[in-house]
């Protein structure tokens, strides 16, 4: 068994490492003039859906961890790989948001999305297995599932003709989950903060 806070602090050091990434990896527009600043917007919508996706995750990894009492190897391994999906994350913005009419890298983007978000499925069923007292996440509800994976779905299938609308499709996407994850779900998990 490996120490539940030691696996919480490392993963929460990693996400806040791979936000910094993507600040640092923002470019300064090429002059001072408004249209030099509004040539960035694919660069800062990108910047600004994964830092969401980043956001949502570290609340649900948190409360996913919060409720189990150990931490067992194929959790470990699969937090470490949910973790390596979350790293590729600055890279795939810089990639999409230097290239925003280009297909390849919105299906790249597209594609490391969809595989952070079934590792961390397959984390929350391994960990529902492994701590038999634990209770279902919220945020992990079938139906939640299927509108996101649907959605990264449409935006792909999207991106081959239009690129830059997909980036406005994930936007919807995080917004639903920014929706169901911090308004619908406080309801119930957020009664022992008050």
């Amino acid at each position: 068994m490996i120490k539940k806070s030691r696996v919480e602090a490392f993963s929460d050091g990693v996400l806040a490492i791979v936000a910094t990434i993507m600040v640092l990896e923002l470019v300064l527009p090429g002059g001072v003039a408004w249209g030099d600043f509004a040539a960035q917007w694919p660069v800062l919508l990108a910047f600004v859906i994964s830092f969401f996706q980043i956001y949502i995750n570290l609340y649900n990894h948190n409360k996913l961890f919060g409720k189990i009492e150990c931490v067992g190897r194929h959790v470990y391994l699969l937090n470490g790989l949910w973790l390596l999906f979350a790293c590729f994350v600055p890279f795939t913005v810089h990639y999409l948001g230097h290239n925003p009419d280009a297909t390849l890298p919105m299906l790249i983007y597209l594609v490391n999305l969809l595989l952070w978000a079934i590792s961390f499925q397959i984390l929350d069923i391994t960990i529902l297995h492994e701590n038999p007292k634990a209770s279902k996440d919220e945020s992990t509800t079938t139906i939640t599932r299927v509108i996101y994976y649907v959605g990264l779905f449409i935006a792909g299938i999207t991106a081959i003709f239009i690129p830059r609308i997909s980036l406005f499709i994930i936007l919807i996407v995080v917004a639903g989950e920014i929706i169901t994850t911090f308004f619908k779900a406080t309801k119930t998990s957020d009664k022992s903060c008050k």
